[in-house]
């Protein structure tokens, strides 16, 4: 890897995946329920989870979104995140990327990463055998401590007391999510990390 510092997660992390999913679902298929979209993304969080999208023609049409390497093209970034990281990344570096996205979106992630600012580094992908959810703090377990914190907005929801990886753990939760998992260091928006990474 290319120097001692932070594993970065990609999708709803940097690339603001699924809001640019529930976008393509909410303006295919209309409300299909009584909450707004905004309601619906801050409860749901991803747009496979909501209860009146379980329809085959909506699941298969969040699945074939995004595995198309041009709509992953074109997923905006989450605000602020390239900006911060960049002028963070003179004392905190970025180790690498990481994301749960198959290997043959190598080179989409790659060229994404590049074309909105985000510093260089090596980018991780899934394999087909490295199975969800906690893949990740097996992988970086191994690296530490090169790699020495995670940033990434799953961390409320894996079973993190279980895993060996011991570097610190930093979770964007962008929605206010409540977690039982109390060592996790919170974050909801990429300005107030900044002030977390340096302390």
């Amino acid at each position: 890897m290319s120097e001692q510092g932070l594993a970065i997660d990609i999708d709803d992390t940097l690339a603001d995946t699924a809001v640019a999913c529930f976008q393509v679902i909410y303006e295919k298929y209309g409300q299909l329920t009584d909450k707004s979209l905004t309601e619906l993304i801050a409860q749901y969080r991803q747009p496979g989870s909501v209860p009146a999208w379980q329809t085959i023609q909506i699941q298969t049409l969040i699945r074939n979104t995004i595995e198309d390497p041009d709509w992953l093209s074109q997923v905006p970034p989450i605000e602020s995140a390239a900006t911060v990281i960049q002028r963070l990344s003179t004392t905190v570096p970025v180790s690498l990327y990481i994301s749960s996205r198959l290997t043959h979106h190598q080179s989409v992630t790659e060229k994404w990463l590049l074309a909105h600012g985000f510093p260089l580094a090596p980018v991780k992908l899934r394999t087909i055998d490295e199975t969800r959810p906690n893949w990740k703090l097996a992988f970086l377990a191994a690296m530490y401590p090169d790699t020495y914190g995670l940033i990434d907005n799953e961390l409320g929801f894996l079973p993190v007391e279980k895993h060996e990886y011991r570097g610190r753990l930093l979770w964007f939760n962008r929605y206010h999510t409540p977690t039982l998992h109390p060592q996790l260091l919170e974050f909801s928006d990429w300005q107030s990390i900044g002030q977390i990474l340096k302390s």
